[in-house]
C-alpha cells in the first residue's frame, strides 16, 4: 500500500499481510483491517463496503505456469480461459482494466 501513494506522506500501519483475498476480506469484515483487493475479487460480503480506487492506477498481472506435458490438460485450459473471460468481462465494464492478447 505504501507504494500506491509515493510522496504523499501517507504511511500505512500494516498489521496483517496476506496474498489470500478471502483472508483479507474476512479481516475487513471483522473490522480488523482495510484492504486493497483486486477487482476480480468482489463477492458480496456482509459488512464489507467496496470502493474503487480513484487516485492511483493499480496493476495486477496474473500468470499461470505448468509443466510442458500438462499445459494442454483440460483443467489447465479451463482455468486459463476463466481468467481471460473474467478479465475481458471486467474490461468491458471498466475503463481501468486491460487484457493481454490471447496466446
Amino acid at each position: 500500500m505504501s507504494s500506491t501513494y509515493p510522496g504523499s506522506g501517507y504511511e500505512p500501519d500494516i498489521g496483517h499481510r496476506s496474498d489470500d483475498a478471502i483472508v483479507l476480506s474476512a479481516l475487513v469484515e471483522a473490522g480488523r483491517a482495510v484492504a486493497l483487493l483486486p477487482s476480480m475479487f468482489t463477492p458480496p460480503t456482509p459488512g464489507v463496503i467496496t470502493r474503487p480506487i480513484q487516485e492511483a492506477r493499480l496493476q495486477r498481472t496474473i500468470l499461470t505456469a505448468t509443466r510442458r506435458t500438462a499445459s494442454t490438460a483440460p483443467a489447465i485450459t479451463a482455468v486459463r480461459q476463466a481468467f481471460q473471460e473474467t478479465a475481458r468481462h471486467l474490461a468491458g465494464h471498466r475503463q481501468d482494466v486491460e487484457t493481454a492478447p490471447q496466446a
